[in-house]
């Protein structure tokens, strides 16, 4: 797996960099995920569709499928998640890609249990746990493993913080599942 991260760029950047498309188009993939930041604003979901119409073609040409990792907004903007998962949705519509609902299972799991910390002390960033929810959600939706089959053991082997009880980590799992349930990978 290679991983491609800069700070502050947008998709469309990416792009424009060859060692991107080199590694893409050189490499036998079954997916690529595309994600550049929340894209709450018009402009910025405007930049996510077009970045991931241009690395399509790419991502195709390697045989491979677009997958769109919806993230979620920093703290302080809880009420823009809505606008965020709109952005990723119409980014993987654009490119008859796979919508991956991280994001949504984040506000699942807080509807299950809203004392979680799922943000990290900068409150934008994951926590530990807060990666491993967004994990177990794309591990569900590229493999079709319904989560809900794990075992609590087994989570907490793989990275699930040991804090987080048999109780609150079969909340977790069936939110993450409900999220894919409700939000299928492709509309």
């Amino acid at each position: 797996a290679w991983s491609f991260t800069r700070p502050d760029h947008a998709l469309v950047d990416f792009y424009k960099e060859g060692d991107v498309i080199d590694t893409i188009e050189g490499y036998p993939w079954e997916y690529v995920v595309l994600q550049q930041g929340p894209s709450t604003l018009q402009i910025s979901r405007d930049t996510l569709i077009v970045g991931a119409q241009e690395l399509d073609a790419h991502i195709r040409n390697a045989g491979a499928q677009s997958a769109l990792f919806m993230v979620w907004p920093d703290a302080s903007r809880m009420s823009y998640f809505d606008q965020c998962r709109d952005s990723y949705q119409a980014a993987a519509q654009a490119v008859g890609g796979i919508f991956m609902p991280a994001g949504e299972a984040w506000r699942a799991v807080w509807a299950a249990e809203p004392s979680l910390a799922l943000y990290s002390a900068d409150n934008y960033h994951p926590s530990q746990l807060g990666s491993f929810v967004a994990a177990l959600e794309i591990f569900e939706r590229v493999t079709g493993f319904d989560v809900r089959q794990f075992s609590v053991a087994s989570l907490h082997a793989s990275g699930l913080p040991t804090d987080v009880s048999e109780d609150v980590a079969r909340q977790i799992l069936e939110a993450v599942h409900a999220t894919n349930v409700a939000y299928p990978a492709r509309s």
